[in-house]
């Protein structure tokens, strides 16, 4: 299972329409990730990130004034949906300093598949959702929002729902995952707080599914951190190093 950002460690046996938590989904299905791909993120309070999602969503909200003070970025790159396809998707978090929030999903070449899936959002108790109407997996890749095929923007703080290169560069300093195992969710601790539709959270979860991982967090792209998790019987436990 792979492919969602949740605000707790989730380890549903694959896609859960019931499952009632806040949850980010740029690809909610099966993902196979035993042979190949990487899963990556990064977060940012200043620098080209800063500046890049400043500049995407001033293109959506022409004359807002837009101040980002945060960026988080999550990317699967070349993992294994079907048999000898190698997918990419990429979901961005935005917050600002009026604490509006706004999260990009970001789509390549997905072939189609007769998996279930979801690609969207949802809150606790289902209270705001929104689900990509899509016929397949495929037309993630042409459809869109905000005129730029293979993108969807949504604004998530709670208030008026307003969508904002293509893939948000992976800088150095970006977490490296390579794709080995199946099984886990990763914690992180957010140098921001992001508000989800009224609840400020300060660490989320990427659904990863590897045994090991290392892991250098972009202060500004500046300062390094090591983390190396294991799972064991279903229990995280983490070693932090800076």
């Amino acid at each position: 299972m792979n492919g969602f950002l949740s605000f707790e460690p989730l380890y549903p046996v694959g896609y859960d329409p019931s499952l009632n938590k806040d949850i980010i989904a740029p690809l909610w299905t099966k993902i196979h990730i035993y042979t190949r791909g990487n899963i990556s993120y990064s977060q940012a309070t200043s620098g080209p990130l800063v500046k890049l999602a400043a500049n995407e969503i001033s293109q959506v909200l022409p004359g807002s004034k837009v101040s980002v003070s945060w960026v988080f970025v999550s990317t699967w790159e070349k993992v294994e949906f079907e048999p000898d396809a190698g997918v990419t998707f990429q979901v961005v978090l935005v917050s600002d300093s009026e604490n509006r929030s706004y999260v990009l999903m970001n789509y390549g070449s997905i072939p189609p598949s007769p998996q279930v899936w979801m690609a969207g959002y949802k809150t606790e108790n289902n209270t705001y959702n929104f689900t990509i109407q899509a016929s397949n997996t495929s037309s993630l890749s042409s459809t869109t929002n905000v005129g730029i095929p293979g993108r969807w923007v949504f604004r998530v703080d709670g208030t008026a729902s307003a969508p904002s290169t293509f893939f948000f560069p992976m800088l150095p300093g970006a977490i490296q995952h390579a794709v080995t195992v199946d099984g886990g969710s990763r914690l992180i601790q957010l140098d921001y707080p992001f508000f989800y539709f009224g609840k400020p959270h300060s660490q989320l979860y990427v659904s990863i599914q590897t045994q090991y991982s290392l892991i250098s967090q972009s202060h500004g792209c500046n300062s390094l951190h090591l983390v190396q998790t294991e799972h064991q019987n279903g229990e995280e436990r983490g070693f932090k190093g800076l």
